[in-house]
Order: structure tokens, then sequence, then C-alpha cells
């Protein structure tokens, strides 16, 4: 992902892929979400998310890896996403080894860091 287009060819690849697995209705999730190469979805159970993540690999050149729930809590990116009433509550996911401090900006890192921050 080093070059500036890798965004827009994992957006093409991924596209491609959906295309071919997601037109299959015993397959398709109900809630189906992408960032570039990381996928928010609702199935079933685990059994459906194992087919999907199969039909996802089986003329691909990708492996998949996928993450359940734990007690109704799943982060995503950096959102904790909790399922209430049927809906989604976010909130913003902090790991675990968060001990909470940041680089000064004016310390020794390149200008874009800091404005990225920002």
């Amino acid at each position: 992902m080093g070059s500036s287009l890798g965004e827009l060819f994992g957006n093409f690849y991924m596209g491609t892929i959906e295309q071919r697995v997601l037109v299959d209705m015993d397959l398709k999730p109900a809630i189906y979400c992408r960032n570039v190469d990381d996928i928010f979805t609702q199935v079933l159970d685990e059994r459906h998310l194992q087919q999907l993540k199969e039909a996802f690999e089986q003329n691909f050149v990708l492996n998949f890896t996928y993450e359940m729930e734990n007690n109704g809590k799943l982060p995503f990116l950096d959102v904790t996403v909790t399922e209430r009433n049927g809906g989604f509550h976010t909130a913003v996911y902090t790991k675990e080894t968060n001990i909470g401090m940041c680089l000064n900006a004016n310390s020794d890192i390149p200008d874009k860091h800091t404005r990225g921050v920002l």
C-alpha cells in the first residue's frame, strides 16, 4: 500500500470480488460495509460467516480473517460497534495497550504527521 494509488487499486480489486460473491442470495449478509479491505458485516451465524469467507477466498489470491463480536461489542477500525435494541451504537475504540500518551507536536517528526493527527 506504499503507492498513492494503493487505496484505489484495493477498492477496484475488492469491488471485483464483491460483484462475483455477493450475487449469491444465500451468501449475501444482512449488513455489508467495507473500507478498502476491512469489512463490517452482520450474518446469521458463524457458519454463514465461514461460507462467505470461503467464497471470497475461492477464486482470489487474498486470505481473509475475521473477528467475532464479544459481549455484543466489536472493534472495527478505530470504532467500537455495540449492538443495542436492533441497532448499533458507536464509540471511539482504544486498545488495551494504550497508555494515553501522544508525541509532542514540536518533536522531531515530519509536519505532515502532525497535521494528519489534527
